[in-house]
């Protein structure tokens, strides 16, 4: 008798558990998770992986994050949004972290009528591709325009442009130059160079050296910008760099070091050294999770996450669309307040910060 029993109640616990387990909100992230691009996802996916926890304790609701690797590859991020959406029965999709990615996959969720919200992807196009798709990243456009009205007070007089050849670095230098050119700046010239360009002293050479410039602006990801920036103060540039918030990461400082001294960029709402109680909260209960400081992009994977998991909960208790909860919110977070317009754009800031003696300090 004993034995039936316990056959049976470890039937029922186990109906139980599988129950709760399909009951558990599933929320499917795609982050580079590997390669060069690496660093920003990890630092995403520990940010959403503390929202996930903070909700739970909150709300005593069971909830989940399934996480696949883009790899920062479209081809690859493609592939596993299917298997997030098919198999894993996802009920909402974060990501991807840059726009090649979340353009490639916004399409599939948008067909599926799936949720997608973007952390950090820029590129303006994206909310375009239908009602379910969201960033609550500033536009590539807002970021070169806030850049550019910057500058225009500045010593600067004679100004190149490097953007890489990517979407959303164009669009940037683009919004940058075009805001430039409204406000009376003298903008020299202008050059584009390949994704994933390390080495850039021929351009260095045939495009900037003989120009008459005392400022660069540089539209890229951290890494090419890092190297761009080593390679123009080796061949003896002097002037003034400008750049954009791909380079609001401390990696930049330890990778180019002195290299990358005096460089201003455009950069969102956070700073982990804000004395803000919400903020010093959040970077108290990152720092004792993963045993290091918070940097903006965990920031932007807490606070996307904190936007899913609250409008999945409210969509759920009101039999509410979750397309039109996510529309209609507004979310008090770490990045500063995030609300959407009627076509889907993200209200956010930006600031200005100026790397300064290993740190970044802001300046506007």
């Amino acid at each position: 008798m004993f034995l039936k029993n316990l056959v049976i109640a470890l039937a029922i616990l186990v109906v139980a558990c599988a129950e709760k387990q399909e009951d558990a909100i599933k929320i499917g992230a795609m982050l580079p998770l590997t390669g060069d691009n690496s660093s920003y996802g990890v630092y995403c996916k520990n940010g959403m992986n503390l929202a996930l926890e903070e909700f739970e304790k909150e709300y005593k609701l069971s909830a989940k994050i399934i996480f696949e690797d883009s790899a920062a590859n479209p081809k690859t991020a493609v592939n596993a949004v299917n298997k997030l959406i098919k198999r894993d029965q996802v009920n909402i999709i974060l990501g991807g972290m840059f726009s090649t990615t979340t353009m490639a996959i916004a399409p599939i969720a948008q067909e599926n009528e799936i949720v997608l919200i973007s952390p950090t992807a820029a590129d303006e196009n994206i909310p375009k591709i239908g009602k379910f798709i969201f960033s609550i990243y500033p536009s590539a456009a807002f970021e070169g325009k806030v850049m550019a009205e910057y500058l225009i007070n500045s010593k600067s007089k004679q100004i190149g442009v490097f953007a890489q050849q990517t979407p959303v670095a164009e669009a940037i230098a683009d919004s940058f130059i075009e805001q430039m050119n409204k406000l009376g700046k003298s903008i020299v010239f202008s050059a584009t160079f390949p994704e994933k360009t390390k080495n850039f002293r021929n351009i260095i050479y045939t495009e900037l050296m003989e120009k008459d410039i005392d400022a660069l602006f540089i539209s890229s990801y951290a890494s090419e910008a890092g190297a761009f920036i080593r390679q123009v103060r080796e061949y003896g540039f002097k002037g003034q760099i400008y750049s954009q918030s791909s380079l609001y990461d401390k990696k930049i400082i330890e990778d180019y070091g002195n290299f990358v001294d005096g460089v201003e960029i455009t950069a969102p709402f956070f700073n982990s050294e804000n004395k803000l109680n919400y903020l010093d909260e959040f970077r108290m209960k990152y720092l004792q999770k993963f045993g290091e400081e918070p940097n903006v992009w965990a920031a932007y994977g807490f606070d996307v996450a904190s936007l899913a998991l609250k409008s999945l909960k409210e969509a759920i208790q009101n039999k509410s669309k979750i397309e039109d909860v996510v529309l209609n919110s507004t979310l008090q977070g770490v990045t500063g307040e995030t609300s959407f317009n009627p076509d889907r754009t993200v209200n956010k800031s930006l600031q200005i910060f100026k790397i300064e003696n290993s740190e970044f300090i802001k300046v506007k």
